[in-house]
């Protein structure tokens, strides 16, 4: 186990640290003992095939000369060659990580995400996802897994049924227009909350949506695939506690979503939840 500082430091001074190495004490140390293997035993790999590159690549000329010229000795001599330096590169590897395979369905990605998520949420394995009546798995069809999950996270109907960002404005496409570029919020500097009172009949569904995407980040972050979600720079402050007392930000805010700068006075000391308050009083107000 590392000293307790080892994991304060970075927390409190990141800027003294890397944005790869704090990304790499989070990546050993945050996710359980085999994901700490699999990682260290992956970045060996790797490194051993640095290596061997040229030598593989040698190897592997030699053997298209042999098959070209069909010198069937030649064609042994060189397997035997790009055998043998395959095996050494991954002699450095104590096994592969478990793995669990899911199937989902296209139609209904939010759903089939939100049950898979709250079931495989607590599991150490890696995820792997396949779509309903397709052929096709593995770690391509896992990343479509996720960008499927945040294009529908983003569809305007959908937000305009569970009110979970601020909209950006633009009407609701036509049915013909469903599947366009413009079906989906298009906010310049990101998705942003959208601030809703506490007795709204929408409140439980957009926490069961922010549920999922707590999970859906956690699980991306775990396995190594990415989130393709654009989400505000403000919103990210909120998540990490990072917001810096600065007048114009929440003045900032509201323009980027189209809020005339007056709609609230400036003030030395806001907070996350004054900005929110803030918001939601905005929100109302155009309401």
């Amino acid at each position: 186990a590392l000293p307790r500082w080892c994991h304060a430091l970075p927390r409190r001074c990141p800027p003294l640290f890397s944005a790869d190495s704090r990304r790499r004490l989070l990546g050993l140390t945050a996710f359980g003992t085999s994901h700490t293997v699999y990682r260290l035993q992956e970045a060996k790999v790797a490194a051993a095939r640095a290596r061997m590159a040229d030598r593989m690549r040698q190897h592997q000329q030699r053997l298209a000369r042999a098959r070209e010229a069909q010198d069937m000795e030649g064609i042994a001599r060189a397997t035997d060659e790009v055998d043998e330096a395959e095996r050494r590169v991954y002699s450095v590897r104590i096994g592969a990580i478990k793995s669990d395979l899911a199937r989902v369905s296209r139609g209904s990605i939010l759903d089939s995400a939100a049950r898979l998520l709250q079931y495989h949420s607590p599991q150490r394995h890696l995820l792997e996802v396949q779509f309903h009546g397709e052929d096709g798995f593995g770690t391509g069809v896992t990343q479509n897994f996720y960008e499927a999950v945040c294009a529908a996270l983003q569809r305007r109907a959908a937000n305009r049924a569970v009110p979970m960002w601020i909209p950006d404005g633009h009407p609701d496409p036509g049915p013909a227009e469903a599947d366009a570029a413009h079906a989906y919020l298009s906010n310049p500097e990101g998705l942003f909350p959208q601030p809703l009172p506490a007795d709204h009949p929408s409140l439980p569904a957009v926490c069961d949506l922010f549920l999922l995407l707590g999970r859906l980040f956690g699980k991306a972050c775990r396995d190594r695939f990415t989130v393709p979600l654009p989400l505000h720079p403000h919103f990210f402050e909120v998540l990490t506690g990072t917001h810096r007392a600065d007048a114009s930000r929440p003045l900032a805010l509201l323009r980027t979503f189209g809020r005339p700068v007056d709609a609230i006075a400036p003030s030395d000391d806001w907070t996350p939840m004054d900005l929110l308050r803030a918001l939601s009083t905005v929100w109302e107000e155009v309401e």
